[in-house]
């Protein structure tokens, strides 16, 4: 499996929600949707991201970790598309400066882009 960006946003409005069913009302959604994408990534990674609670959900450390250069790659690639927008002769978003500044700002993380251009992540554990 891959990360892709619907499971990085799906996870980060949960963690902001607090609740897989108050992210799911808001991204439209069904809940089952989502606890699968939560679980896909809990594989991907090979921690638990979210504590479950009465309460709640709340992050892990691997959770909170996911959680805080899942922001800021999102944010970094909302931008970088953005500027991609404005000028139609834009070189392809991987081969952009915007984006080798999202790849080298994620740090705790590694990266590798394939052929087809599909990002994939994987957590790195503490030694």
């Amino acid at each position: 499996m891959s990360v892709d960006f619907t499971k990085l946003k799906s996870f980060v409005k949960i963690v902001d929600a607090g609740s897989v069913s108050r992210a799911a009302s808001i991204l439209r959604t069904a809940q089952p949707a989502l606890s699968q994408q939560v679980a896909a990534l809990e594989s991907h990674f090979k921690h638990k991201l979210l504590t479950r609670s009465n309460t709640g959900i709340t992050p892990t450390e691997a959770g909170l970790v996911l959680y805080r250069h899942a922001q800021l790659l999102l944010k970094q690639i909302e931008q970088a598309q953005m500027i991609g927008a404005q000028d139609a002769s834009t070189v392809p978003l991987w081969q952009s400066k915007q984006f080798a500044a999202v790849r080298s700002n994620v740090t705790g993380f590694e990266s590798t882009l394939d052929p087809a251009y599909d990002i994939r992540f994987w957590l790195v554990g503490k030694s």
